[in-house]
């Protein structure tokens, strides 16, 4: 018999002595009643002697440990139930790339039109009034005039006026200076009308007439000496 057919027969037999005893208890009490009756002195000792033993054993039988502690039954786990092994799957073939349309995006709404009115524009500033020394007048030329350089690299050149002379260092000006003061194109002198007038052509060291510096169209007159860097030029 193996452990647990041990554990169940003293169980059984423990609860029927539990209720043996109970039964044997009940017993005792209605007799000693009685014989508590009819004043039997003898037999009632003997009676309530009866009913301590049954107590005890009740007593001692309900203290006893258990089946399962005396007998522990040993736990064995089932066995695991073996899984067939799944049947191989391929992987899915990938889907072809399909590209996706952009979502309609409605235009936004236009705002209403509100036309602002532009800001009036403060008036500029009138120009500064420049007064300007009166021009000498024009000399009337008669007969040639030449370009006579008396100071300089150059002096002793003489040149004859047509209807323009560029002066500078430039080779194809007309009246070439040797002067490093001297810009490449420095100074120009046109025919208008009857009078020649020099112009200054932004020139680093500017052109001087007769000791005045020249900033806008100036007459000649003959005699004038112009004076570029380190040369001077005699008019006439």
């Amino acid at each position: 018999m193996d452990n647990n057919g041990i554990a169940a027969l003293l169980g059984t037999t423990q609860c029927l002595v539990a209720i043996g005893c109970s039964v044997l208890n009940l017993v005792v009490i209605v007799a000693c009643i009685v014989l508590a009756q009819k004043k039997n002195r003898s037999a009632l000792w003997w009676g309530l002697l009866g009913f301590f033993f049954s107590i005890f054993a009740l007593f001692v039988l309900l203290l006893l440990p258990t089946v399962e502690r005396r007998w522990p039954v040993a736990y064995a786990p089932p066995p695991p139930v073996p899984y067939p092994p799944a049947p191989y799957a391929a992987p899915p073939a990938p889907m072809p790339y399909a590209p996706q349309a952009a979502p309609y995006a409605a235009p936004p709404v236009p705002m209403p039109y509100a036309p602002q009115a532009a800001p009036y524009p403060a008036p500029p500033p009138p120009p500064p009034t420049v007064s300007y020394p009166a021009a000498p007048a024009a000399t009337v030329i008669q007969g040639g005039w030449r370009l006579t350089v008396v100071q300089g690299a150059d002096a002793g050149q003489s040149y004859a006026l047509g209807v323009q002379a560029r002066l500078g260092r430039n080779p194809d000006s007309e009246v070439r200076l040797n002067d490093p003061q001297a810009s490449r194109y420095h100074a120009l002198i046109q025919r208008q009308q009857n009078a020649y007038m020099i112009i200054d052509q932004g020139s680093g060291n500017g052109t001087y007439v007769n000791g005045q510096l020249i900033n806008r169209p100036t007459p000649l007159a003959s005699g004038d000496v112009i004076t570029i860097g380190n040369t001077q030029i005699k008019v006439g």
